[in-house]
């Protein structure tokens, strides 16, 4: 199975283009690249989320509790993934526990405000 890239989406316009233009200087033409749009989130969990994505980065369990708790769904299966971007404040969280999770790189663009 090939492995893909996997862009993860908050569905607002433009982050996806963007997350694309990241791509092109890491030579990823050849690469499969699968979008994954994320629900909307509980932003007032945020702050909490990422301190908690710190403390437990070595706890699975609790980073897919964390997920559930701040998307509202279970964290989505990538199996063939080799990369996650994002950009935009709503896909921090998502960014930071799947990569953990899966234990691959990931690159996120945008600020890390702790409000929207």
């Amino acid at each position: 199975m090939s492995k893909a890239i996997y862009i993860l989406s908050d569905r607002r316009p433009g982050h996806v283009n963007q997350s694309r233009g990241l791509l092109l200087p890491l030579g990823s033409q050849n690469t499969p690249i699968a979008l994954t749009e994320l629900p909307v989130p509980r932003h007032a969990l945020k702050h909490v989320c990422l301190v908690l994505t710190g403390l437990f980065f070595w706890a699975p369990a609790i980073l897919r509790r964390l997920y559930l708790l701040y998307y509202g769904v279970l964290p989505p299966r990538m199996t063939d993934a080799a990369l996650l971007v994002s950009t935009g404040g709503d896909t921090l969280v998502a960014n930071i526990i799947l990569a953990r999770l899966l234990g691959i790189p990931n690159v996120f663009v945008g600020k890390r405000s702790y409000h929207t």
